[in-house]
């Protein structure tokens, strides 16, 4: 995971990247898994690499917007009543940002929803979204290099 979510320099992870998942719309980890058996085997890890891990965003299309942990906590559980709203709940942040309200959301939003949408766009206004730079994700033990021993020791809690 940790390879192939930052985007490691080795043919594998390229190949990986261009041919299962070119389409940025929705990130791998919540598409039906796809590719060799190999691989869906692999991505059934996800959970576990989700624990440990937190993306750092910047071209935004290895994170799912309302549900992983990007920000000091999930989108969803900052933004509830506004998620209520959501059109897509799997989309990546790249096609959040990308995208008009009216295809995101269930128009109009309620009171509510509406003020969430407001701070929300407060918190986007501060990120720094460069599409040419690929996001890396960091560990939990504050590290964005991946260790095994500190893997297991995180697993074990």
């Amino acid at each position: 995971m940790d390879k192939f979510y930052n985007h490691a320099d080795i043919l594998w992870v390229s190949l990986t990247w261009s041919k299962l998942y070119s389409n940025n719309s929705t990130p791998p980890h919540a598409r039906s898994p796809i590719g060799s058996f190999w691989w869906k085997d692999i991505m059934k890890l996800m959970d576990k690499f989700l624990l440990m891990a937190k993306c750092n965003t910047s071209k935004d299309n290895s994170v799912l917007f309302w549900h992983d942990n990007w920000l000091q906590d999930t989108v969803k559980s900052s933004f509830p009543q506004l998620y209520s709203f959501t059109k897509k709940p799997k989309c990546s942040l790249r096609f959040f940002v990308d995208q008009s309200l009216d295809r995101l959301f269930h128009l109009p939003l309620s009171i509510q929803a509406s003020n969430q949408l407001t701070d929300l766009q407060a918190v986007l206004q501060e990120g720094v979204w460069d599409p040419e730079e690929d996001d890396y994700w960091v560990y939990s033990w504050g590290s964005s290099t991946y260790n095994s021993r500190k893997s297991l020791q995180m697993s074990a809690r």
